[in-house]
């Protein structure tokens, strides 16, 4: 199956009009398929965005794969970690836990256990 989505409208004052395409084997409906393609855009919206935006994972400019791979999984680390704390903002969360290391070795060797004062 060949499926195009087209999606159009206005982000504040810019006027977009954009077609992405997919190829899929899956012999499902077209409202299945639409919805696993927002789930994707979803997740591409918001934890690419924020690892690329808050985190400046596509601004790291690392040669060597090891490098980056293991500075890829630091990021999501954090970026789970933060969540798993219950903070709304990523950028808050890093920077309050960043500064603290024995909140973040808590939450490292006793998963589950929340820091105080998320926001």
């Amino acid at each position: 199956r060949y499926i195009s989505v087209r999606r159009w409208g206005t982000r504040g004052a810019k006027v977009f009009d954009h077609t992405t395409y997919y190829i899929s084997s899956e012999a499902s409906s077209a409202w299945w398929l639409a919805q696993r393609i927002r789930g994707h855009r979803r997740i591409e919206n918001t934890l690419h965005w924020t690892k690329d935006v808050v985190l400046h994972e596509d601004g790291c400019g690392l040669v060597d794969s090891q490098a980056a791979t293991t500075l890829a999984l630091i990021r999501n680390i954090s970026f789970n970690l933060t969540v798993m704390a219950g903070y709304r903002s990523i950028s808050a969360g890093i920077g309050a836990m960043g500064e603290n290391i024995a909140t973040l070795w808590a939450m490292i060797s006793q998963p589950g256990k929340k820091p105080a004062n998320t926001e």
